[in-house]
């Protein structure tokens, strides 16, 4: 799994994480944008 920060490549669960919450994120700002 690629890191999505370098800087926490050290944390790997940290990175994971934070890639995962990036993810969702993206989709839900997506929705809200498709709705309108």
């Amino acid at each position: 799994f690629p890191h999505c920060n370098p800087l926490l490549s050290h944390h790997h669960v940290n990175s994971t994480i934070r890639c995962v919450l990036m993810i969702e994120f993206i989709c839900l700002c997506l929705q809200i944008l498709v709705e309108r």
